[in-house]
């Protein structure tokens, strides 16, 4: 039978680079939570969602899939003012690959010139480099 120092090294090491990963996944989901949080502010404007993210030139993003945009909220248009009364809902940070975070859930809001809600489900991919944001997908 081994002595017990043979298993708490390497347990030891493993848990030391698990925590330094952990720590790298926290750091990029807190910053792409930070842009959900902002943005869920009534008085956000997209001046302040480009401050958050220098790096990224929104007005050159699109929409990967061709929506109505009169019964879907999107982020992009949620930038452009088009939308009051945002609220998040179930967010889900994912990790997909290394610097991308996947977001998944809802979002409510409804248009200034109507009276009624909308309810949007959506996924937002992030791409940051050095915990700053590069790269906006909506899908």
């Amino acid at each position: 039978m081994k002595p017990l120092k043979y298993f708490a090294i390497p347990f030891v090491t493993a848990l030391l680079v698990s925590m330094g990963v952990q720590g790298q996944i926290s750091k990029n989901e807190s910053v792409v939570k930070n842009i959900y949080e902002v943005v869920q502010k009534n008085s956000t404007t997209s001046k302040d969602i480009k401050a958050l993210t220098p790096n990224l030139n929104w007005n050159k993003l699109t929409n990967a899939n061709e929506v109505n945009e009169r019964y879907t909220i999107t982020f992009l248009s949620i930038l452009q003012n088009n939308w009051r009364g945002i609220s998040f809902h179930k967010l889900a940070f994912q990790e997909t690959e290394k610097n991308k975070i996947l977001v998944t859930g809802s979002v409510s809001g409804r248009q200034p010139t109507e009276c009624e809600g909308v309810i949007t489900t959506f996924q937002h991919l992030w791409t940051l480099k050095d915990g700053e944001i590069i790269n906006f997908t909506e899908y």
